[in-house]
């Protein structure tokens, strides 16, 4: 399954890089400026980083190419905790060619010795694997505790891996056990995620076919059976189409609660014409919500979109690179867009209204983080072209202003970025991840940088906040799933902003217990409180602890335990043997007169149905073994 190379130009531009340069110099001169320059980071990419690991040999398929390239073509990077030692290492996809099949190179992984000094892993943890990626995508995928790796091939050109964390730090690519059989993706994008409700992450892949500039694209979804194993689904599953008058290209992904749910719904990011939202049924069912709820872009593209509650009222909002308008002179030259969520997923461009004096800037992605330590989202701007990484502080009313001077003078061609405390003293530091080319003949270098927190960066005090909790609707008999959202100083894709997240019960009188929650993706938390009776009075609260150490509980939340509807006699717990009958179970509808009812469990054997027993413990018996079969079969909601 591979596809022949083929040139199809630049990534994006008509004019010459150098010329759109001085260009963009001369724009930048004209426009308005932080009225106070704030330094808040500071490169120390020589003494905590690595020497590059890459040094590519050119290739027909780029003949601007020059003879040697130094460093990787980084195209997104995730910090992420692989070793289980509470810091935050660094995963980056790295692979030559924008759109089209370039060289296949290391992906590279850095170890974090706990004071952000980075050792190169990529051989140890992953033995050496190269592939054209444009993104990774990390998670525990196995139930285990530890975090496993999924490289999808953005070319065709490339098997997909799957590295599964068999042992502390030992990873194994167990891919042709895991994946459907010859998984050779074309994967503009991928996220983890649990779309249906069940409690383990399944796979969403944006998939953007073998010629990207003029696909629409697929989003293409992947259940996990929940021991790490992925379907395409059944005889029913079909992809997420895109229409292909809206949008193409679809260059990255997100999942997040759009709708506020508490479910997965899945934002689809195209570098050109209008994205899309698929908003989740809370069973994995997809639904088409873009019209009436995405405003139009005002620039030509944009590569990444980042789900945040900038305003603080309890909804997810949506940031995306170079949306927010042109520049009149320079059509390549952009601005942030803010999209404001009325809190059913509908989104309002506020842009105007909220950010100032940021430059224009050919961008690659947005992060929110509080650099400056006082609780409000910041927003941080990866950017290829002058001046470089951009910070908008907000100004505690949801308006962001541009920082002049915030990161250090440095042009490079940064395409991932991503933000977290990685040398512990608390305040943020900032990774990117260079590719393409650059202007100003700095053609051969591809160096990933680490800025630490320093100058005006103030160190995080602000514990955890709770931005949305759900009251359960909870059954007699049945499992009490609760979920949450969580939110820090930072976002993250791996849930790894915050640690030790809990939620605390007591059922009426009784001592409270405590039982772990665990990450299901966007910002959302899942805890599962035991079964309880019928009229049974539940409390609950929830908490988290971030980095520093600063810990939050929750309001109190109580709800009462309903009755079980009739014929829905007891429900026992995943796995293990099937239920005893719940006394007082009541029996379930009779089938027609002549009538014989069975259920496959996936297995070859039957579950005979009939008439009810007269006994309804014996119908409590039935129903409940036929609902421990059906859970056992683990098929696409």
């Amino acid at each position: 399954m591979t596809s022949s190379p083929h040139f199809l130009g630049t990534r994006r531009r008509v004019l010459p890089r150098v010329a759109i340069g001085a260009v963009a110099l001369s724009v930048l001169a004209l426009l308005p400026r932080a009225a106070l320059a704030q330094s808040f980071f500071e490169d120390q990419t020589e003494l905590k980083f690595p020497a590059p690991g890459c040094v590519v040999e050119a290739t027909e398929d780029d003949p601007d190419l020059p003879a040697k390239r130094l460093g990787c073509y980084t195209n997104f990077l995730v910090l992420s905790d692989l070793d289980a030692d509470r810091d935050l290492d660094i995963v980056m996809a790295n692979g030559g060619g924008y759109y089209v099949r370039d060289v296949a190179e290391e992906t590279s992984v850095y170890v974090n010795d706990g004071e952000g000094l980075y050792t190169d892993a990529s051989m140890s943890l992953l033995g050496g694997t190269k592939s054209r990626l444009r993104q990774v995508a990390i998670a525990d995928v196995d139930g285990d505790g530890d975090k496993d790796l999924y490289l999808p091939g953005g070319y065709g050109a490339d098997a997909d891996q799957l590295f599964i964390q068999t042992a502390p730090a030992v990873f194994e690519d167990q891919a042709d056990a895991r994946l459907p059989p010859f998984t050779w993706s074309n994967a503009g994008s991928a996220h983890f995620g649990d779309l249906d409700g069940d409690g383990d992450l399944d796979l969403v892949v944006g998939d953007w076919g073998a010629a990207p500039l003029g696909s629409p694209g697929d989003t293409l979804i992947y259940m996990n059976d929940g021991a790490g194993t992925f379907t395409a689904g059944d005889e029913d599953y079909v992809p997420l189409q895109v229409d292909p008058m809206v949008g193409r290209t679809p260059i990255d992904l997100d999942l997040a609660d759009v709708d506020g749910d508490f479910d997965m719904d899945i934002l689809v990011n195209h570098r050109n014409g209008l994205s899309r939202i698929f908003l989740n049924d809370g069973a994995a069912q997809f639904t088409e919500a873009t019209e009436g709820s995405y405003p139009e872009k005002k620039g030509p593209y944009t590569y990444n979109v980042e789900a945040c509650d900038y305003d603080e009222d309890g909804d997810l909002d949506l940031l995306l690179d170079n949306a927010g308008g042109q520049d009149e002179v320079e059509p390549f030259l952009n601005l942030t867009q803010v999209l404001n969520n009325d809190g059913e997923g509908h989104f309002e461009d506020v842009t105007a209204a909220t950010i100032s004096g940021e430059p224009y800037a050919d961008d690659n992605a947005v992060k929110c983080a509080d650099v400056n330590g006082d609780g409000h989202y910041d927003l941080l701007v990866a950017s290829l072209t002058n001046p470089g990484e951009k910070l908008l502080l907000n100004d505690g009313a949801a308006k962001f202003a541009y920082v002049e001077g915030a990161f250090p003078a440095i042009e490079d061609p940064t395409l991932g970025i991503d933000v977290a405390d990685v040398d512990g003293d608390g305040k943020l530091d900032v990774v990117t991840g260079q590719g393409e080319t650059g202007f100003f003949g700095i053609l051969n270098a591809h160096i990933d940088r680490i800025y630490l927190g320093a100058g005006d960066s103030v160190a995080d005090t602000t514990p955890p906040k709770f931005r949305a909790i759900e009251t359960p609707s909870a059954v007699a008999g049945e499992d009490i799933i609760v979920r949450f959202a969580v939110t820090d100083a930072y976002t993250s894709e791996t849930g790894e902003h915050v640690h030790d997240v809990t939620l605390t019960y007591a059922v009426g009188e009784a001592e409270e217990d405590t039982v772990p929650a665990t990450f299901i993706g966007g910002d959302l938390f899942r805890a599962v409180i035991p079964a309880q009776p019928a009229g049974a009075e539940v409390a609950f609260s929830v908490s988290a602890t971030d980095g520093p150490g600063e810990t939050a509980s929750s309001e109190p939340v109580s709800f009462t335990v309903a009755a079980a509807a009739a014929g829905g006699g007891g429900a026992g717990g995943e796995g293990g043997a099937p239920p005893a009958p719940t006394e007082g179970g009541a029996g379930g509808a009779t089938p027609t007169e002549g009538e014989a009812k069975t259920e496959d469990d996936g297995c070859g054997c039957a579950v005979p149905g009939g008439a009810p027993s007269s006994s309804g413990a014996g119908v409590a018996l039935l129903l409940g073994l036929t609902a421990w079969i059906n859970r056992r079969r683990r098929t696409r909601a």
